[in-house]
């Protein structure tokens, strides 16, 4: 597992170099309130994004590790051609939805409203994908259409041609998502005759709903925890102060890619062991995986918690104020590496509906919280909110994982 981790973790890094790049030209070519609109947009994108296949994603790296290891052709067809309809049918309603509201909305949220409509059926598919490829274990398919491809063709278009404004760089980045989908929909595709022998489709809905919908509850919890104070302040505050906000919590993103690297290996090891039943099997990847994501995060959250000014500057002279917002929110994506992929843990050994339980709680106190302390104290009681929801839920689901028992038959203690 550590060799495939470093394999892993060094194509991670380069994405997330590319991905920083491509950030930082747009910010600085767009300024604060261009950036705002622009950021805006790919929040609301990225939450419509996961909850459109209503938790088949993270269900079908389960099932497909149970039926391969049963040898279950059939039911890992229906299971594919479920999700995909799934994911079509719950994004189309939701883009039609947000794009209904964007006719509504005038000025800069009606643009990043629009946008955000066309761009949620590109991230849904992306989404599921994704994860068919990682449990094929194929990590590095996985990560290289969205990852390095998407950012890289975004750097060279905004480079060669130039962006002034936010609805000319949302148009280019919806062009790309879309070549970006295609690429990732074939890779999947490849995977998927090669590693399914040819039969006949067999379904069990009620089963499969029951396990993917709970993951999909979780995905929407997960969501209001980690993106819905930039989707808040979208609404409630001007796209200057998103802009400079959403600077920072990219450069404390930078923090997750330990983490990140670790999501795209570990899944299907856990449910392999979970359903295999053995508990010290499934407890020797939490702890690996743990390790891994929070030496990376603490050895390279120290710049940002000592010089945070000065790297905030390379997005442009208008950020620098975003200072001590990334020393908050570095703190919290500190401790969420450290704790290790505890919501795959949680979701894939029967413990999702505690898991999910969790993140509603914490936010839905989030969301009154944001209401609350955003007239008092701006962003900077934002990020304090959200620093305190990612170390909160992340200390609970660690403990669940570490001291709970698991309800996998036949576990092995």
């Amino acid at each position: 597992m550590i060799k495939r981790n470093i394999g892993v973790f060094v194509v991670r890094a380069i994405g997330m170099l590319l991905l920083f790049t491509m950030h930082t030209i747009i910010a600085r070519d767009l300024g604060s309130e261009g950036y705002g609109i622009f950021s805006f947009a790919l929040s609301i994108a990225a939450v419509a994004g996961v909850v459109a296949p209503l938790g088949w994603p993270t269900a079908l790296v389960r099932l497909i590790a149970e039926y391969r290891r049963s040898h279950s052709w059939s039911l890992m067809r229906g299971a594919m051609n479920s999700a995909t309809r799934t994911a079509l049918a719950g994004a189309v309603i939701i883009s039609g939805v947000i794009l209904v509201v964007s006719v509504l909305v005038e000025g800069e949220r009606g643009i990043s409203l629009f946008f955000s409509a066309l761009l949620v059926p590109l991230s849904a598919f992306i989404a599921l994908r994704r994860k068919v490829l990682i449990a094929f274990r194929r990590p590095f398919q996985s990560i290289i259409p969205d990852e390095l491809l998407l950012p890289a063709l975004v750097i060279a278009v905004c480079l060669i041609v130039g962006v002034s404004d936010a609805q000319s760089t949302l148009s280019i980045y919806l062009a790309l998502l879309t070549l970006v989908t295609l690429v990732s929909g074939g890779l999947a595709q490849r995977a998927y005759q090669a590693e399914i022998p040819r039969a006949k489709p067999e379904y069990r809905l009620r089963k499969w709903m029951s396990l993917a919908l709970p993951m999909a509850f979780s995905g929407v919890s997960q969501i209001m925890v980690n993106r819905l104070d930039i989707v808040i302040l979208g609404v409630i505050a001007t796209p200057s102060e998103v802009g400079v906000y959403a600077a920072a919590t990219r450069f404390a993103s930078l923090l997750a890619f330990g983490l990140g690297a670790v999501a795209v290996v570990v899944p299907p090891m856990l449910a392999a062991a979970y359903t295999s039943g053995s508990r010290s099997d499934f407890q020797a990847v939490m702890r690996k995986s743990s390790l891994f994501s929070g030496s990376i995060a603490v050895f390279t959250g120290l710049p940002l918690l000592l010089w945070p000014q000065y790297l905030l500057g390379l997005f442009g002279a208008g950020y620098a104020s975003a200072s001590d917002l990334l020393r908050v929110l570095a703190v919290g994506q500190i401790v969420s590496a450290i704790a290790g992929p505890v919501g795959f843990a949680l979701l894939l050994s029967g413990a999702a509906r505690r898991f999910i339980l969790y993140q509603l709680f914490a936010g839905m106190l989030g969301v009154m919280a944001y209401v609350i302390v955003y007239p008092i104290f701006g962003m900077h009681g934002v990020a304090v909110v959200t620093s305190i929801m990612i170390i909160s839920v992340n200390a609970v689901a660690y403990v669940d994982v570490v001291w709970l028992r698991f309800d996998a038959p036949g576990s092995r203690r």
